[in-house]
């Protein structure tokens, strides 16, 4: 586990290189969602890449606070996957919402 010990640099904002890619991957979100999906921005920009960065610290701590327990990588694995499946099964990503309140209503 010599990944573990390493040290990282975090972000440095102040230089300007790390605000730059921020920056651009935010637009990379925006325009992706735009042209790929057809999502339409009916509001302020600046609140969407707000938006994008909230929900990027929140699935960060989730994260962090899941490693955090993990004493061992196959541990870590077992709480991610734990963590992971109920929101993959909830927000419809794998199966669709209606399909699955129709297996749901078919086995009572």
């Amino acid at each position: 586990m010599l990944f573990l010990n390493e040290r990282t640099t975090g972000l440095d904002l102040q230089s300007g290189r790390d605000l730059w890619r921020i920056i651009t991957e935010f637009i990379i979100v925006l325009l992706v969602s735009r042209y790929l999906f057809g999502v339409v921005n009916h509001g302020r920009y600046l609140s969407v890449m707000l938006l994008i960065a909230l929900g990027a610290f929140e699935f960060a701590g989730i994260g962090l606070l899941i490693a955090s327990r993990a004493k061992t990588l196959e541990a870590l694995s077992g709480l991610m996957n734990l963590a992971m499946v109920p929101m993959w099964i909830g927000s419809g990503i794998f199966l669709l919402l209606e399909t699955l309140s129709g297996i749901c209503a078919a086995a009572d």
